[in-house]
């Protein structure tokens, strides 16, 4: 089983939580969750790092890495997956300490296969605070080319925490093998308004943020 390898994104930007005398920020007044609750996940073979398209406000940094899992890796030119074993998630803290993580080895997937990660923000949203608010979400995507040589993509994206910009990732955008799309059952939360926001909720991949407010959209659901 391949083994999660953190990415080294910077995170020193995030100057609310930079001074160690300094309290917690508060969730929904300093620091928010405006990212998905709710990521469906598409693989994409015909894309790589150099397609990636998630960027813009809110998001602080990303990284993308594809490479073999062959101590020798002369001999691997193709880096293009044929079928993937296993897909792993995890999301990060504003430390990048794990805060939530998932394992999705029911494969083999293949192009156009969707798995569906419910954050934490959803899952755990009574017990998310300024320390552990998920930050960064960084995902593996392990698998074997045509020649069935063992290749992985692994990216990460770093949100900034800005309780102004929502939503964080638009539907069809893309970074190395996956792009993120809706999913027609995601369903309205009738708690989406008890979490201390003003933003109404809206239906898309996006499902319930956490405690973002309606000041400036980067899209239209």
């Amino acid at each position: 089983m391949f083994s999660f390898r953190l990415l080294l994104l910077t995170v020193t930007a995030l100057v609310v939580v930079s001074a160690q005398d300094a309290p917690p920020p508060e969730v929904g007044v300093d620091i928010c969750a405006c990212q998905p609750a709710v990521y469906n996940i598409t693989i994409r073979a015909d894309l790589g790092c150099g397609d990636t398209s998630v960027m813009g406000p809110g998001i602080l940094n990303t990284a993308c890495l594809i490479e073999t899992r062959l101590t020798d890796a002369v001999g691997v030119t193709d880096f293009v997956p044929a079928t993937v074993s296993e897909i792993q998630i995890m999301e990060l803290d504003v430390k990048q300490n794990v805060v939530g993580q998932s394992q999705f080895t029911d494969g083999p997937y293949f192009d156009g296969d969707v798995v569906q990660y419910t954050s934490i923000v959803r899952s755990m949203r009574d017990s998310i605070n300024g320390t552990n608010l998920p930050l960064g979400f960084q995902v593996s995507v392990i698998g074997n080319n045509a020649l069935n040589q063992p290749i992985v993509n692994t990216y990460g994206i770093i949100y900034d925490g800005n309780c102004g910009v929502f939503p964080l990732l638009e539907e069809g955008e893309t970074i190395g093998w996956t792009e993120f799309v809706s999913h027609p059952n995601i369903y309205k939360d009738p708690l989406a308004h008890t979490i201390g926001t003003d933003l109404p909720w809206r239906s898309s991949l996006i499902g319930l943020s956490l405690g973002c407010h309606s000041v400036s959209y980067r899209g239209s659901y």
